[in-house]
């Protein structure tokens, strides 16, 4: 039976540099796990992962991803969080972490259901080169609800605030919409009438920021709503959300994690400044002052163990509580969240790229969680794949670059293994049929491509060849008379080729046209030269400089893989091709290869020392680098004598020894012989 995965709802936590998120972050969990003090703090992007404390047993500790990674106490996560940033601060990058921690559930979770809270830096930071602010863009639609953290004594004043406050719109308009809550933190005074009026102008601006109405009824709706069954419905998210609440984080963080503290653990925990902040606000603030050190720890100490019994009364006076039923009416329960995760499987379903088999497995899955219809995945894997089979098609015409086809056999592959595995075999016949027509449009673009006259024309310009290349014997037709035979057909057909482009220029330039008017057509040089300039663009090869061994190669790649059963006309097609550009192969150009073998194998048997080879233009004294020019060296030209000479290899690609290269010519046709093989086994089986 298939396991059932588990699921994530996602909570980003963001805002500026020391506005107080990694304080909200402990406030909510109940313990200090992130650094906390007015300079920068988190550098690295903290994912932590909240596992019921009432159900980390023997079945949550069953769990792989729980084994794997582990319950972490606060102490060993802040000890983790402190070493990494040093680390993170000092570097442009960024590092994900994740953290499991044990505490009570903030909602009503789904079963097989976790809360996940992520911590972001400061997207402001000085030296982060907007890094943070990248990466909630990148990553918005993995959000689920998105807290914004900002400091209620600054309120909406400055560019900064309101950047991050356009940059939320944006993403909510652009990308995906989805429940915002704006925590206006360091309220931690709520009688200062003051800070209350700057509470109140900011809340209105952020209103009108997102073109909303006053917010005030639907926030004292929420404690009424938390927990209830369909709450998320109960309140329009047009209605509600942007919610902004006015807080202090660091006032609920203290009520929160101290009230299960023993007196020991509290002394601990909290150090001198923020117990002289609490107890001055409130026991009197004369009597505090008259107490030592130990006795102010003992009576604030003995305050809030005696004077709170559960989180909702600790956090009276933080507008923790009233922040908690807001995170809770957005992410909290069954239906809210189902409605949640079929949102995240559309965002991932379409921002798949290139899925493997396993990543296909895992939407499968998902899907079949929350009984989501499996037609998105089938419709969006052939449209993405429509759109990659097109761009490399694009590709593979500008140019003889064979290993763009890799990337639409293979994603054909890992689709097969997805739909044979999960039993969609109406699929796996269609991958079949998508993969001989993917090999037929190849074979459609080189057709289209191969040039014979352009191929003869390339082969003599890379080989230089004479008609008689006297390096051994098999070719020393015209040695008595010391005159080499004119070339024949090929190099007219080369030189026609060029009188005509230089009877149709159209440059205006008058200079430019007596240059060329003052070149020798009848120099086969030149005309070699010219061609050989012509193609290259940008130092990548063309299809026009392939030669008759290029194109012979390139047909014997598809004939030794390609299955004929499936691919009969296209194979006839391809071995005809073949055997016409065999049938075009001058004897002299076969023997110029024979030359250069023989010579390499019988060193020094020649004595002419004026001669040089036609292949590469070295000296029979350092002819031992002829094969190695062949084989190696790109086209090259040179002067001697005031005559030009070009040298280079006589074929400009090279055939991997195995189909699995992708740069082979037949790795396409090779792949699906595989897939049907694989087929013909599924079916057995």
């Amino acid at each position: 039976m298939e396991s059932v995965p588990l699921s994530e709802i996602k909570v980003a936590i963001l805002g500026h540099v020391s506005v107080g998120k990694t304080t909200v972050l402990n406030a909510i969990l109940g313990d200090k796990f992130g650094e906390v003090s007015m300079r920068r703090t988190t550098a690295g992007i903290n994912f932590f992962r909240i596992v019921p404390s009432t159900e980390a047993t023997t079945e949550q500790l069953s769990k792989d991803w729980l084994k794997e990674e582990g319950i972490k106490t606060a102490d060993k996560v802040h000890e983790e969080i402190e070493e990494s940033n040093k680390k993170l601060r000092a570097a442009q990058q960024i590092e994900e972490k994740w953290f499991n921690v044990a505490r009570d559930p903030l909602c009503e979770m789904r079963e097989n259901t976790s809360l996940v809270l992520v911590d972001i830096p400061g997207i402001n930071e000085a030296d982060s080169n907007s890094i943070y602010m990248n990466y909630v863009q990148t990553n918005w639609k993995s959000f689920d609800c998105v807290v914004v953290v900002m400091d209620a004594r600054q309120g909406v004043n400055t560019e900064e605030q309101v950047g991050l406050l356009r940059l939320v719109k944006e993403n909510l308009s652009k990308k995906k919409p989805l429940p915002v809550i704006v925590l206006f933190n360091k309220v931690d005074e709520p009688d200062d009438t003051e800070q209350a009026l700057l509470v109140q102008e900011s809340q209105k601006k952020i209103a009108s920021m997102f073109g909303v109405g006053c917010r005030e009824e639907a926030v004292k709706q929420l404690p009424k709503l938390s927990g209830k069954k369909g709450a998320a419905h109960a309140i329009p998210i047009s209605d509600l959300y942007p919610v902004v609440i006015p807080v202090s984080a660091i006032r609920a963080f203290f009520y929160r994690s101290a009230s299960s503290l023993s007196f020991e653990e509290f002394r601990k925990k909290f150090d001198k400044e923020i117990v002289d902040k609490i107890g001055r606000e409130e026991l009197s603030r004369h009597k505090w002052r008259k107490m030592s050190i130990d006795q102010k720890y003992k009576a604030l100490y003995d305050l809030v163990v005696d004077g709170s019994e559960d989180d909702e009364e600790v956090t009276q006076g933080t507008g923790f509580d009233t922040f908690l039923c807001a995170l809770s009416v957005s992410v909290g329960g069954h239906e809210t969240q189902t409605k949640l995760l079929h949102t995240q499987l559309d965002a991932a379903i379409q921002s798949m790229n290139n899925p493997s088999c396993s990543q296909l497995k895992a939407l499968h899955q998902k899907s079949n969680a929350i009984n989501k219809d499996m037609g998105d995945i089938k419709k969006t894997f052939w449209t993405k794949y429509a759109s990659c089979k097109e761009e490399a098609l694009e590709t593979l015409s500008e140019g003889p670059r064979v290993e763009v086809m890799a990337q639409p056999a293979a994603l054909l592959h890992e689709y097969f293994s997805f739909a044979t595995s999960v039993g969609w075999n109406d699929e796996a016949k269609l991958v079949e049929k998508s993969f001989g027509k993917l090999i037929h449009e190849q074979l459609g673009v080189i057709v289209n491509k191969q040039n014979l006259d352009l191929a003869a024309k390339a082969h003599l310009s890379r080989g230089g060849i004479e008609d008689n290349c006297r390096l051994c014997s098999d070719c020393r037709g015209t040695e008595d008379s010391g005159k080499p035979r004119k070339r024949k057909q090929l190099v007219m057909r080369a030189r026609s080729t060029r009188r005509k482009s230089y009877r149709s220029d159209d440059d205006d330039s008058t200079s430019s046209k007596r240059r060329k008017s003052n070149r020798s057509v009848d120099d086969d040089s030149v005309v070699i030269l010219d061609h050989q300039q012509e193609c290259y663009k940008h130092g990548e090869l063309t299809w026009d400089a392939l030669s008759l061994y290029d194109w012979i190669a390139i047909f014997q790649s598809f004939l030794h893989t390609m299955p004929f059963e499936v691919l009969s006309e296209d194979i006839l097609k391809i071995e005809m091709l073949k055997d016409e550009y065999v049938s075009h192969l001058p004897s002299t150009m076969m023997k110029q290869c024979e030359c250069i073998h023989c010579y390499n194998k019988n060193e020094g048997s020649f004595g002419d020392e004026d001669l040089v080879c036609n292949s590469c233009g070295t000296d029979f004294e350092r002819a031992d680098k002829c094969q190695k020019t062949i084989q190696k060296d790109n086209w090259k030209v040179y002067s001697e004598g005031g005559r030009t000479k070009i040298v280079g290899r006589l074929a400009n690609i090279e055939i991997p020894s195995s189909p699995l290269d992708k740069k082979h010519w037949g790795h396409v046709a090779w792949s699906f012989r595989k897939l049907t093989d694989s087929a013909r086994q599924h079916a057995s089986g």
